[in-house]
């Protein structure tokens, strides 16, 4: 009893504490302010239609069609830009609730809800102080439409996923299949790099599901073909050519492969030991025990 006390104390505290280092960043949204580009998008959507817009940005722009749509939605209504900065402060509350989202889906059952928002504010907390430029990412909702949109729609994706495949009847595993399958939709129209990695992850679940089971998932299957379609449409937008075009050596396959590598290697370090990330990841180590303990409780009774 004493030690659930303690518990619960340790965690409130640091809930507190975290809730404090986050207020900076929410603080900044006051004095935040559009881009030129801003006005661009907002201004092109006073005196076009969504479609005719959307045409243009795919033939000459990008074939980011979900991240199209978005900049068609850029917050410039008023003078004092009140709509922007609410439009901005939403998209990093989206993105707690993202991230609290797939902390759930990782330990359902093992832990507190309290113990899952410690979780989620230490990850917040930690990815904010370690982003090189915050200002792109959350502040400027370009930005935040091409990146962190997608990311915010991943785990939503999964829980849709996870519900489709443990649905009691036919009827409700349909309709989550749907929504799984209009959220992978618009994920890939985000950015490439997220529309790449979520059409491999459909055929890796093909295949694992075929080699286990010696079956064809038919919801697998869809989700495949409909991440190929629309990566192929993102890919194929004649915009991303001429976009092409405004960067040096953008034909140079060996040196963008290689070199990827050696950015990621210097970021990881840098992550680790330039951030947040030990120091908070000490602090959830009764957390971290915890989940520990109950898997192994599962494990025993199951």
């Amino acid at each position: 009893m004493e030690k659930d006390q303690s518990d619960i104390f340790y965690q409130r505290v640091f809930i507190g504490l975290f809730i404090l280092a986050t207020v900076p960043f929410v603080l900044l949204f006051l004095y935040n302010h559009p881009s030129p580009e801003d006005f661009y998008f907002s201004y092109e959507a006073r005196i076009k239609s969504l479609w005719e817009n959307s045409k243009i940005q795919y033939r000459h722009g990008t074939g980011r069609y979900f991240q199209n749509f978005l900049l068609y939605l850029t917050p410039v209504y008023d003078k004092f830009f009140i709509s922007y900065k609410a439009g901005c402060f939403l998209f990093m509350a989206s993105f707690f609730s993202s991230v609290l989202l797939s902390v759930s889906l990782l330990t359902v059952k093992l832990i507190s809800f309290r113990e899952r928002i410690l979780i989620s504010l230490v990850i917040i907390f930690t990815y904010l102080y370690a982003m090189p430029e915050v200002s792109s990412g959350f502040y400027w909702y370009g930005g935040i439409s091409a990146y962190h949109s997608g990311i915010i729609l991943v785990p939503i994706f999964f829980a849709f996923l996870v519900k489709s495949g443990n649905s009691i009847n036919s009827a409700s595993g349909l309709v989550y299949t749907f929504m799984a399958l209009i959220v992978l939709i618009l994920i890939t129209g985000v950015n490439e790099i997220l529309a790449i990695l979520l059409f491999l992850f459909t055929l890796f679940l093909n295949i694992r599901h075929f080699l286990k089971d010696r079956s064809i998932k038919w919801q697998y299957v869809v989700f495949a073909v409909a991440s190929g379609i629309f990566l192929y449409i993102l890919l194929k937008s004649p915009g991303n050519k001429f976009r092409l075009t405004q960067f040096p050596g953008n034909t140079n396959f060996s040196y963008s492969f290689f070199n990827s590598f050696v950015f990621l290697y210097q970021n990881i370090l840098s992550w680790i030991f330039n951030s947040p990330l030990l120091a908070c990841s000490l602090i959830l180590l009764p957390v971290y025990f915890k989940i520990s303990e109950k898997k192994k409780i599962l494990k025993i009774n199951y």
